[in-house]
């Protein structure tokens, strides 16, 4: 499932560039044109993503799989920063909070700690702040 997540994730972020390539240069810049960040890809994206954690849920990850998993999730947002991908893949983060019940303490710390080097506290959104705040209860 794991090649799944992957898959997805960079097949969304390459329709993403593609359908911002294809735009005309001002595209949504003071309302003309159709805006390539609000493109149907993306929110497409965020309901496979949710599926997707519904399904791995499913299928009782082992706590190695649930750890590679959440890594990927927390991690694959902060190469797009710069690109229309990054706010829906940084909102998909919250899909950590369905795996921490996998996880062990030290992986919660793990990803803590992760969580902290890639994004500053005061970056986030409020369902990053909820899932950095259900990691820190599960470390203890």
């Amino acid at each position: 499932m794991i090649n799944e997540l992957k898959c997805m994730y960079e097949a969304y972020i390459a329709k993403s560039l593609d359908v911002r390539k294809k735009a005309p240069l001002f595209a949504g810049i003071l309302g003309l044109g159709s805006d390539p960040r609000k493109h149907p890809c993306h929110e497409e994206f965020y309901e496979a993503a949710l599926a997707w954690t519904e399904k791995f849920v499913g299928s009782q990850p082992s706590v190695e799989v649930a750890m590679e998993a959440a890594s990927y999730i927390l991690e694959a947002p902060e190469p797009e920063r710069e690109r229309d991908a990054f706010w829906f893949l940084w909102v998909a983060v919250g899909n950590i909070r369905s795996l921490i019940p996998f996880l062990t303490n030290e992986d919660c710390k793990v990803l803590m700690d992760r969580f902290d080097q890639l994004y500053k506290k005061r970056d986030r959104m409020p369902v990053q702040a909820e899932t950095y705040k259900m990691l820190k209860k599960a470390a203890k």
